[in-house]
């Protein structure tokens, strides 16, 4: 048959920009938002799994062993670090121990301390001064004092220094036991990763970095880092805390809901555990998993939405530049179907040009668009998250083949389909070529109602789009990284049925330009009315695709700046403001202002010892610093002017009395 290059060079320019977006999206969906979710996975902080209760020395090594076999089992195929420590008795200080007593620990609570071996610290801190404690025997009441080990932080509060001997007696047994200063440690800096979330081995240690904490009563300092061979009669074992580290890069990311699960499982079954009853396990692992995967299915959805929106424009362009191959043949295929050649026939000599065509062309557009997702890769945020595909020889090879293969069947069917339908009258070739192309069609199609039953689909979709929530969908059914069919579908139902309401419309509009064209004086109006009415459904082929062009288009940019306006939102409710200042340990109330020097900044205190828990803020510099959009509150200095401050005489911190300007108490609903 005669070829017509223009239109199948058309018809090659789309299978390529579909072969090419597709093969895209197939290797982000498959390969890169893994990636992207393993990232996130093992850069968020408290994914680390610590434990502690009661333990005797006999009971640590049995407790820890059977709490390591219970995470391994809710981790299966996941590697583990595991960690322990044992923990003394409390320590109390004795009269004239300390050259003063601490002011840290406030007014009213009792300042003690913990020893501890912690297992491995000295590859997870630093020296400050002295040495490392040394393998030492049990202490007796009238032996050498035993050599630990004190955080700086702690050693500054307490004004301790190397080489000083430290005093206590046991609260709960009532011995005396004796300490010497043999060094000073501190965390070892962060690197990589760790900058953000910390060096989890530190989950081992229950008392903070700042060196004390202080609860019921009591300002717990230290720990005393002493060797294991130090604990026996004079310093008994009364706890143990262990840390397990999951190498989270190795979880497939379809088990993150399962997982999230059995953690969840695990961590209720330890209230009631026979032998490990009274530990606690405490992380943020499932919370994190959930969160992920949701991200990962409403991120995966959105990919399916552009891929379904991609192949829906561009069958409706190859169906129409089969049609114009088609309407340029008809002379050709009733003169073949005239000597006897049937459908079939037709459409092979059809097939020959398309087929090989559309296989080509896809495949060329799969390459290209695994060249483009790995040069996206490399730059921007995701070069800056150190995502890195695997390439063609990798996984993104066969996630562009599925793609490839996906668009050469679209596009052949799409080419092939008006070439077999307008072949079926071959008694009479041109009745049948006029009744069966594109208008006989379009009128069966409509005639049926299938236009109609699809804009009600249309419908029923956006409207279950509206009142759905895939962030609580997913939430419901354990944090599965699925596809979501609602958030998929709706947006290519809501193009398609728009599209076939248009089509619907048009051979009224043509009506309508038939009777103006009829009242028109202008020969070029009339002339375009005339030609309109008369063929409405080919001539409005390119309004539709415009139309679907358009649409595609605006629904993509909508869900750009979505997204973007999604992860801004999550930043300020995250940080609060622009720049957030976290200190190691509380200042006093008076002093809180002072950190910021001249620039606008707002204080905030947050107090977990609080019953409720307090949050204060500065409300003077409230709206200049806090991040509220205008639809979130009516007028932040309206807000924050509206409160009317009340001196009240109180204590912020234990210890540091202050005048405490009650402005607000809020309540959850």
């Amino acid at each position: 048959m005669t070829a017509y290059p223009g239109v199948l060079a058309a018809a090659a320019l789309t299978t390529l920009v579909a072969g090419c977006v597709a093969a895209a999206l197939a290797v982000f969906g498959g390969q890169a938002l893994p990636l992207a979710a393993g990232h996130d996975l093992t850069t968020a902080p408290g994914t680390s799994l610590a434990a502690s209760g009661p333990a005797s020395a006999d009971q640590l090594t049995a407790d820890g062993q059977q709490l390591r076999r219970l995470i391994a089992a809710a981790l299966p195929g996941t590697p583990l670090g595991f960690y322990q420590a044992q923990w003394s008795d409390p320590l109390g200080l004795v009269p004239g121990a300390l050259p003063a007593a601490p002011r840290s620990a406030g007014q009213g609570n009792i300042p003690i301390l913990e020893a501890a071996a912690l297992g491995g610290v000295a590859g997870h801190a630093v020296l400050v001064a002295g040495t490392w404690p040394a393998q030492a025997s049990a202490p007796t009441t009238t032996g050498p004092p035993v050599p630990a080990a004190l955080p700086a932080s702690a050693a500054t509060l307490l004004h301790v220094a190397v080489g000083d001997t430290l005093t206590f007696k046991d609260r709960v047994s009532g011995t005396s036991a004796r300490f010497r200063v043999v060094g000073l440690f501190a965390q070892r800096p962060a690197t990589g990763s760790a900058v953000r979330t910390g060096d989890p081995f530190w989950g081992l240690d229950t008392i903070p970095a700042a060196g004390y904490s202080t609860l019921g009563g009591f300002a717990t300092y230290g720990p005393l880092v002493v060797d294991g061979g130090a604990f026996g009669s004079v310093l008994p074992v009364y706890r143990g805390s262990w840390l397990a580290q999951p190498d989270l890069a190795l979880l497939p990311d379809g088990q993150f809901g399962a997982t999230a699960g059995r953690l969840d499982d695990l961590r209720q079954s330890l209230s009631s555990s026979a032998t490990l009853g009274g530990m606690t396990i405490t992380t943020s692992l499932p919370t994190v998993l959930r969160d992920i995967a949701q991200g990962l299915a409403v991120a995966r959805s959105l990919l399916v939405i552009s891929a379904l929106q991609l192949l829906l424009l561009a069958a409706a362009a190859l169906l129409a530049t089969s049609r114009l191959l088609v309407s340029q043949r008809e002379g050709e295929s009733a003169l073949l179907a005239a000597r006897g050649a049937d459908r079939w026939q037709l459409a092979r000599l059809t097939a020959a040009e398309v087929v090989p065509l559309s296989l080509v062309t896809a495949l060329a557009g799969g390459l290209a668009g695994t060249w483009l997702a790995t040069a996206l890769t490399r730059s921007g945020p995701l070069r800056d998250a150190g995502l890195r595909l695997p390439g063609l020889l990798g996984g993104s090879g066969a996630d562009a083949l599925v793609a490839v293969a996906v668009v050469a069947l679209c596009a052949i069917g799409a080419l092939l389909g008006p070439a077999i339908s307008a072949g079926t009258g071959t008694a009479r070739p041109g009745a049948a070529l006029a009744g069966r192309g594109r208008q006989g069609t379009a009128a069966g199609f409509t005639r049926a109602g299938a236009d109609v039953g699809l804009v009600l689909l249309a419908v029923a979709a956006g409207w279950e789009l509206h009142r759905y929530s895939a962030v609580s969908d997913i939430a419901g059914t354990g944090g599965t990284a699925g596809l979501d069919p609602v958030l998929a579908l709706a947006p290519a139902l809501a193009l398609a049925g728009g599209t076939v309401a248009m089509l619907r419309l048009l051979p009224g509009a043509a009506r309508l330009a038939d009777r103006l064209a009829g009242r028109a004086r202008g020969l070029t109006t009339a002339l375009a009315g005339w030609q309109f009415s008369r063929q409405p459904l080919r001539s409005g082929g390119a309004a539709l695709l415009i139309v679907m062009a358009v649409a595609t288009g605006t629904l993509a940019l909508a869900q750009h700046e979505s997204w973007d306006r999604s992860v801004a939102d999550q930043a300020a409710f995250t940080a609060g403001t622009s720049t957030r200042l976290d200190l190691p340990l509380p200042l006093p109330a008076g002093q809180a202002g002072s950190v910021a020097g001249g620039a606008p900044a707002m204080a905030v205190s947050v107090q977990t010892q609080a019953v409720p828990a307090l949050l204060a803020v500065q409300a003077s510099q409230g709206a200049r610093v806090a991040s509220l959009r205008g639809d979130e509150a009516a007028s932040p200095a309206a807000l924050f002017g509206a409160i009317t401050p009340r001196d009240t005489p109180g204590s912020v911190l234990p210890g540091q009395p202050a005048s405490i300007r009650l402005t607000a108490t809020l309540a959850a609903p």
